[in-house]
C-alpha cells in the first residue's frame, strides 16, 4: 500500500510538472498582438485661471466665527470586565 501511495504522489508530481511546461510552451507560440498605432493625442479643454482670494472676500475677518478645540482628547468608553467561569470538562478514558 505505501508503494502504491509513492507511485501516485510521483505519478501526481510529473503530471505537475509536465503540464506547467507544456502550458508555458504552448502560451510562447500563441499568437502575438500587432502592435497597435499610436492613439491620437486628446486635447484636454483649457481652465481658466482662479482670481486671487483677497477679491472674492471681505477684508476682515468674521468676529463670529470661532473653531473650538477641546482641551483634552474624550477617552474612550470602558468595556465591563470580562468574568471567566470554570467549566467543568468531560474527561473520557478514551476509545
Amino acid at each position: 500500500m505505501k508503494s502504491f501511495k509513492n507511485i501516485i504522489r510521483a505519478w501526481i508530481g510529473l503530471t505537475s510538472i509536465f503540464g506547467f511546461f507544456g502550458a508555458w510552451a504552448m502560451l510562447a507560440q500563441s499568437y502575438k498582438p500587432s502592435p497597435t498605432q499610436p492613439l491620437s493625442v486628446i486635447a484636454y479643454p483649457t481652465l481658466t485661471e482662479l482670481a486671487p482670494m483677497g477679491t472674492n472676500f471681505t477684508s476682515q475677518p468674521d468676529v463670529n466665527l470661532q473653531v473650538v478645540i477641546p482641551a483634552t482628547p474624550t477617552p474612550y468608553p470602558t468595556q465591563p470586565p470580562q468574568i471567566f467561569v470554570a467549566r467543568p470538562r468531560l474527561r473520557t478514558s478514551g476509545s
